[in-house]
Parts: C-alpha cells; sequence; structure tokens
C-alpha cells in the first residue's frame, strides 16, 4: 500500500544558473549557509504527544498529508516499528516508511485519529544542522484551524471560529485528497503569465515560490540549457530545482475581488520527472519564506476552506 505522505521541509541549496537575466531583487539569497539560515528561521513548531512517547516539538508542515515521527525518536526510546509501507514525496514516488504502532495523538492538546508514519529523518536534521524530531500535517491543516505568526515563530491551535474582519485578506482554498492549502495563483515573470493551482507549503521552509516541471513547460520557462541544476534534500530522496526569477509578481485569487498581488518574488522550478513537484495534484509550491515575507499573521481555516491574511497588532 502507498501511504499519502510527500516531502517536506524542501529547503535548498541553489546558485545562480546561466541563461537568468540578472536578478534586480538583490537580497535574494545565493548561498548555502543562507539558504540553511533561512529555513532555520522559518521553522515553527507545536508539540505533539504520540503514546507513551513524551511531548516532542514537531514541525508544522501544511504540505504534508500525515504526522511523520522521526525514526530517531522510536529508537532513542526502545520502540518497535509496525509495518513497513511505501510513501512519496519530493524527487521520487516510492520510499519506505513505518506505521507508528501505539494509538493516541494529540497537537497542542488537540486530538487527532490520524495514523503517524515513521520515517527516517536524520539527513533533513544534518542540512539544517537542528533537530527535526517529526512533521505535523495532514489531518490536523484538514479538519483544524492554525494560526502561524512567522515573524514570532509561533504557532496556535484555533479552537474558535475563525470571525473575518475588513483588514484581512481572505484566499479560498482547495482541498485534493490528504492535500489541504491548494489556491489559485497567477505567476508573471517579465511578459511571461503562468496560472494554476499552487499548493500553501509550510515545509517549503526557504522557498517563495516553485513551479512544477510542466507548468513552467507550458509557460516557456523552462530554460534550455541547465548548467547547473541544484540537487537538495527532501523528504524521501533529492529533487533539482533551477532559479528562473528573483522579482516576479504573484497575483493570488479572491473571490469576487481584485487579486492579492505580491512583487519581487523568488521563483524557481522543479526539474523532476517523478514525486510530488511532478504531479499533478498541483501546478506549483508557496512556501514559508513568501508568507513570512508578507508579515502577516496566517491562518489556515480548515472550516471554511480559506487563508486568512490577517495585521500582526
Amino acid at each position: 500500500m502507498k501511504v499519502p505522505v510527500r516531502a517536506t521541509l524542501l529547503s535548498v541549496v541553489f546558485a545562480s544558473c546561466a541563461g537568468v537575466p540578472a536578478a534586480q531583487n538583490q537580497t535574494a539569497p545565493n548561498s548555502r549557509e543562507q539558504l540553511r539560515e533561512i529555513a532555520r528561521k522559518n521553522i515553527i513548531t507545536l508539540p505533539v504527544e504520540l503514546g507513551s512517547l513524551p511531548a516532542q516539538a514537531f514541525v508544522l508542515d501544511s504540505g504534508a498529508s500525515s504526522l511523520i515521527l522521526n525514526e530517531r525518536i522510536v529508537r532513542d526510546h526502545g520502540l518497535s516499528m509496525g509495518k513497513a509501507q511505501a510513501a512519496s514525496g519530493a524527487g521520487s514516488d516510492s520510499c519506505r516508511v513505518h506505521s507508528f504502532p501505539e494509538s493516541g495523538v494529540s497537537v497542542a492538546g488537540v486530538h487527532l485519529q490520524t495514523q503517524t508514519v515513521i520515517a527516517p529523518l536524520q539527513h533533513l536534521e544534518t542540512f539544517l544542522s537542528t533537530e527535526i524530531n517529526g512533521v505535523a500535517g495532514g489531518e490536523l491543516f484538514l479538519n483544524h484551524a492554525i494560526a502561524m505568526n512567522f515573524k514570532e515563530r509561533k504557532a496556535s491551535v484555533l479552537l474558535e471560529t475563525v470571525r473575518v474582519n475588513s483588514a484581512d485578506t481572505v484566499i479560498p482554498l482547495q482541498f485534493r485528497g490528504n492535500l489541504c492549502c491548494i489556491l489559485e495563483a497567477e505567476i508573471r515573470i517579465g511578459n511571461v503569465q503562468a496560472r494554476g493551482s499552487f499548493l500553501v507549503d509550510t515545509g517549503a521552509l526557504a522557498f517563495e515560490v516553485v513551479l512544477s516541471r510542466s507548468l513552467a513547460q507550458r509557460a516557456g520557462l523552462l530554460p534550455e540549457a541547465i548548467s547547473e541544476a541544484i540537487r537538495f534534500p527532501t523528504f524521501c530522496a533529492e529533487s533539482s530545482l533551477v532559479l528562473i526569477s528573483r522579482n516576479a509578481q504573484v497575483l493570488l485569487t479572491r473571490k469576487n475581488r481584485t487579486p492579492f498581488t505580491i512583487s519581487d518574488v523568488v521563483v524557481f522550478t522543479a526539474l523532476d520527472h517523478e514525486g510530488s513537484l511532478a504531479s499533478r495534484d498541483f501546478d506549483g509550491v508557496i512556501g514559508s519564506e513568501m508568507l513570512r515575507k508578507l508579515g502577516r499573521i496566517v491562518i489556515f481555516d480548515a472550516p471554511h476552506r480559506r487563508l486568512v491574511l490577517r495585521t500582526a497588532n
């Protein structure tokens, strides 16, 4: 059986690529260390209790379709792993995970019915130079309202109904299977416009926007000659990216209103032929770095299927 688990923590090292126009956004990172530091600053966690384990801080990942426990935690506590299963993620359609044999899951005191899987995350810990005890996604984002403050690196599960006010920006969300948080957006790079469905992925820690290979090809944005494709570690494989713009415009679709526009966006395209960034579920990813740069509190309001961008008090 293939568990619907997709890649998390899509932190990436990238460099300037031949054929890419000169960037105007001079603040865009251009080294491995800069990308690592951006990713580390965008990590937001909530406490998760699993079975007999003590509470662990899990990274919030709206792009993950499950709760994922680091294999290291299981070994450290002398626990056994359940049945091995196949999963998929960025860069690969097949990797191995195990089920967590104990019952009982809660995130910040909110009980979930989700199945937890166990996966080796040590390679991501090494890359980020920080502990990743696990990843919280799936049911948490599909059924609950989650408020994330990227400036303060804090989050909470909202127990009361989210009430919007006139100063809020509201973006409709679509759910597809075990994936929440898909919105419609248009990417403008020079005279090129690329429209599609984008997954809002807080696990894409160092990214602003990543296009799927197929969308980049359709829009004529995939470079013909790629001399410096960048490979980086993902949940269960490696993925390849190329930088295509540092000063794009992103227009987020709003219901019965003009689009919400964001300027000077750094955009990559994936080169993968398999895995989540090559799937047909969505045309690209909007990552944590773009959400952080908005300077808003971001509310994933699953009960009303909307993303609420709220000015921080």
